[in-house]
């Protein structure tokens, strides 16, 4: 499911993804590793649009995921997720959905998404969002922008209006794109987005504090697993290496991701297994030899394993990314 069209200013593509990896490869402007956390095929559907002064992408996960990238674009990446969700994780804390999350280049980000989650990211170079407020406070003013990632607590009316101008703006720019098209959504984005950002940026009771000493604990604990993803540590030598019990690591990773640091090496690996079988080169055994990379040595439960989580067989896998 592919849509194209270029205009003078502005790309649209529109796709549907049953593959986490082939849409990360896709997104320009985040260099971004996900991973599905509940088991089932996954699908991700997304609108991006891109022009000189902006990017948008719209998009949709069917199945609970994992998210942790590092902003490419320069400015500002904004970060919002629809309503209809129950809450989201980002820095390893769960949050509202009424959290606005600003991405300045180059800075890394943590979320956690719930299943059927819609979401919107907005690119904006620092200058414009400037520019729009000298356009509109009659004093003064200089935007604090961060250094790194940092997230506002929005209030519900305000994050209300701010959702329904993400979905006007991504319902604008589906249709034809024309001259109309492209003056309209830059209206709205100067007139009806940056003026919201730029009120949450600028009032200091919206901005939330850094992530607690459990949230720096989980963040260290999914560096320790992927750098031994191939000889993963047990539970208890994760514990030790961060000076916390087992349980409280049991308890950490159960509020943020939703699944026990066992069952989270479980899926890093297979993920990782995931993502070999399409780009190695087929012969004869590889199946079992990437698994084995990664001490998956029952074949017969490694292969279940990898349908439940993936809804398709690891031969299967090889063969669709073969044709």
């Amino acid at each position: 499911m592919s849509n194209k069209v270029t205009h003078t200013t502005i790309t649209k593509t529109c796709r549907l993804f049953s593959d986490l990896d082939t849409c990360n490869e896709c997104i320009n402007d985040w260099d971004s590793r996900s991973c599905q956390i509940e088991k089932g095929l996954t699908y991700v559907f997304y609108s991006q649009f891109k022009a000189k002064d902006f990017s948008l992408l719209d998009f949709y996960f069917n199945k609970k995921t994992e998210h942790r990238s590092r902003t490419l674009s320069p400015g500002f990446t904004f970060f919002l997720s629809e309503d209809t969700v129950q809450g989201i994780t980002i820095r390893g804390e769960r949050y509202s959905p009424d959290v606005l999350s600003c991405h300045p280049q180059y800075s890394e980000g943590h979320l956690v998404n719930d299943n059927n989650a819609r979401m919107y990211s907005l690119n904006l170079p620092s200058e414009r969002i400037q520019k729009v407020a000298r356009s509109i406070i009659t004093k003064n003013i200089i935007i604090d922008f961060p250094s790194q990632a940092r997230l506002y607590q929005v209030p519900k009316t305000l994050a209300k209006k701010l959702r329904a101008r993400f979905r006007w703006l991504t319902a604008l720019l589906l249709n034809d794109i024309d001259s109309h098209t492209e003056y309209l959504a830059e209206k709205l984005i100067d007139e009806a987005i940056i003026p919201i950002l730029i009120k949450v940026m600028t009032h200091s009771d919206y901005a939330i504090k850094k992530p607690d000493k459990a949230s720096e604990n989980f963040n260290l604990a999914l560096t320790i697993i992927e750098a031994r993803l191939d000889a993963p540590p047990s539970v208890k030598e994760i514990a030790d290496e961060l000076g916390i019990t087992t349980r409280n690591l049991q308890s950490i990773f159960s509020k943020r991701v939703g699944a026990s640091p066992k069952a989270y090496v479980k899926i890093r690996q297979l993920e990782k297994i995931h993502a070999e079988l399409k780009t190695r080169p087929y012969y004869r055994g590889i199946i079992s030899d990437v698994a084995n990379e990664y001490g998956l040595w029952h074949l017969g439960q490694f292969s279940k394993d990898f349908k439940d989580q993936f809804g398709i067989s690891p031969s299967e896998l090889i063969k669709k990314h073969s044709q």
